[in-house]
């Protein structure tokens, strides 16, 4: 083959592998950019700081609005991590009963049951005097545009569990 033909060739091959990128890099924006979405503020689930930033410049909270908030969400998602080690616990011994025992017995399965039950009703319990609490920290504008930001947020998580079954 003569050098025209390879360079040819070669040349096509760019022109194709840099469109393909350039398509990749457009679908892969276009799939993870939902709109401002408050995941995107934090470096990571566990740094509270962004996290409290982010709520304290979207709402215009004070610096003790910010530090009451700032608290309670401290209190409630220790509280939450305890409850969620306990239902891990139970979870492990439900299935363990599942898959050990061959005489079922259906008084302790219904235990297992009410217990995991009543934890996640704890969690919901908890997550409701969580938003009560933050709200009678708030005056009537930030309340609102904390109602509309968990409104957003939580569309956005549900478009995020849908794409994520359909995946």
């Amino acid at each position: 083959m003569d050098i025209s033909k390879k360079y040819k060739w070669a040349l096509s091959g760019l022109i194709v592998m840099t469109v393909l990128n350039a398509v990749i890099l457009v679908s892969v924006w276009m799939d993870h950019n939902d709109g401002r979405d408050w995941h995107k503020h934090r470096s990571n689930d566990r740094d509270e700081n962004s996290s409290q930033q982010f709520m304290k410049n979207e709402l215009g909270l004070s610096d003790e609005q910010s530090d009451k908030i700032s608290d309670l969400r401290r209190e409630h998602f220790g509280e939450i991590r305890s409850i969620k080690k306990e239902l891990d616990d139970t979870r492990r011994s439900y299935l363990n009963y599942i898959l050990m025992n061959e005489d079922h017995d259906p008084q302790m399965r219904d235990s297992l049951v009410n217990t995991l039950t009543k934890g996640y009703a704890e969690i919901e319990e908890s997550l409701y005097v969580h938003m009560q609490d933050i709200r009678e920290i708030l005056n009537d504008e930030q309340a609102q545009r904390f109602k509309e930001f968990m409104q957003r947020h939580g569309q956005q998580e549900n478009d995020r569990n849908r794409k994520n079954r359909r995946d």
